[in-house]
C-alpha cells in the first residue's frame, strides 16, 4: 500500500513562502537541499507526517503560470471560525466560511485562502469537530428545550408513535432523557424523518439520539419544502395501508412495507443516501460495531490488530 509523502509546489520568493506557511499553517523547515539550480524546502508540522515540498529555481523572478490543471491543498483545523478570524488578524485575507450541505445534510465547514504565489490552500473543519458541534446544537440529555424540566416538556407534549413524544417546537425521548429542537420543520415531520431513518437502517444498540443527529441538517429553510412534501408522501402512502400516519404504524414490518413501496422515489433515496455519512460517521457510534477508527497514527491496520475485523 502506498503512503502519500509530500506534495510540491513552485514558488518564486523561497523567504516570502516560508514566512506565509508558518504563519498560516505553522508549517516549519524540516529540511533544505540546496543544489546548483534550484533548491528544495520541506515544510511540515507535528500534525502530520505529510511534507510540503517547496521548489525554487533560481533565476526565476516572474510567477509561475498556474494554469487550469491545478486545484488545491487542503489543511483540516478544530475550530475553523477561530482560524479564520485569526487569518484576518494575521492579514492572509481569507476567503469566506462556507458551509456544504447538500440536500440539507452538512458535509464540510472551510474557506480558502491563497498563497503568495496564488497557489489555492483549503482549509476544513475536522468532522470530529463538525459533528461535535452539530450535537451540541441540537442534542440536550440534562435540560430540555426552553429551560423546561422533562416533567414539564411531558406535561407539554403528545405521544409520536412508541418512540417520541412531539411538542410546540420540539421533540423529545418519552422518557425525556433528551429534547431537540425543530427550527424550520414540523414537530411530527420531523419525528417521523428519525423514525424513518431508523428503519432504514435499523440498529437496536443505537440510541435514537443518533439518528436524531443524523437527520438534523434537513431542519433548514432550503430542504424544508422538499422534506415537507416528501414526509406527506410516506403519510399518504401509510394511510393507503390503513394506518393513520407513517409514524402511527405501531409494527416495524409494516413501516417497512410502507417503505418498500417508496424506495425508488427520489426522496427516499436522498435519505437513504444521507444516512450512510450522516449516520455512520458519527465517531460516537463507532465502539458500538467495533470500529475502532483510522490506524494510520497507529501506524496501520496490520500493526493495529489484523484479527479484529468482526465489526465488518
Amino acid at each position: 500500500m502506498a503512503k502519500a509523502i509530500h506534495s510540491m509546489i513552485r514558488v518564486v520568493d523561497e523567504a516570502r513562502s516560508v514566512e506565509f506557511y508558518d504563519k498560516a499553517f505553522g508549517l516549519k523547515v524540516a529540511d533544505r537541499l540546496d543544489f546548483t539550480n534550484f533548491t528544495l524546502v520541506y515544510l511540515s508540522n507535528a500534525e502530520s507526517s505529510f511534507e510540503l515540498e517547496l521548489t525554487v529555481n533560481k533565476g526565476q523572478t516572474e510567477a509561475y503560470e498556474l494554469g487550469n490543471g491545478y486545484g488545491h491543498l487542503a489543511v483540516s483545523v478544530d475550530d475553523l471560525a477561530a482560524e479564520h478570524a485569526r487569518f484576518e488578524t494575521e492579514g492572509l485575507a481569507p476567503r469566506k466560511l462556507v458551509e456544504f450541505a447538500p440536500d440539507g445534510t452538512l458535509i464540510a465547514r472551510f474557506f480558502f485562502v491563497t498563497d503568495p504565489d496564488g497557489y489555492e490552500i483549503e482549509v476544513l473543519e475536522r468532522a470530529d469537530r463538525i459533528q461535535r458541534t452539530i450535537r451540541e446544537e441540537v442534542m440536550n440529555k440534562t435540560k430540555s428545550p426552553k429551560g423546561l424540566s422533562r416533567r414539564q416538556l411531558l406535561s407539554r407534549a403528545t405521544a409520536a408513535g412508541a418512540s417520541f413524544v412531539v411538542g410546540a417546537g420540539f421533540i423529545a425521548a418519552p422518557n425525556g432523557a433528551w429534547a431537540v429542537e425543530t427550527s424550520t420543520l414540523k414537530p411530527d415531520t420531523f419525528a417521523t424523518l428519525v423514525q424513518m431513518a431508523r428503519d432504514i437502517y435499523p440498529h437496536d444498540k443505537v440510541g435514537d439520539e443518533y439518528y436524531v443527529m443524523a437527520v438534523k441538517g434537513y431542519d433548514t429553510a432550503e430542504a424544508a419544502e422538499g422534506i415537507e412534501a416528501g414526509i406527506a408522501a410516506l403519510n399518504a402512502a401509510a394511510q393507503g395501508q390503513g394506518f393513520d400516519s407513517y409514524i402511527g404504524a405501531s409494527w416495524e414490518r409494516d413501516r417497512v412495507d410502507i417503505l418498500r413501496g417508496m424506495e425508488d422515489s427520489a426522496f427516499f433515496q436522498q435519505i437513504r443516501g444521507g444516512l450512510v455519512t450522516g449516520l455512520y460517521n458519527q465517531k460516537a457510534v463507532w465502539p458500538i460495531f467495533g470500529y475502532e477508527g483510522s490506524s494510520y497514527e497507529f501506524g496501520g491496520y496490520i500493526e493495529r490488530g489484523f484479527n479484529d475485523i468482526n465489526w465488518l
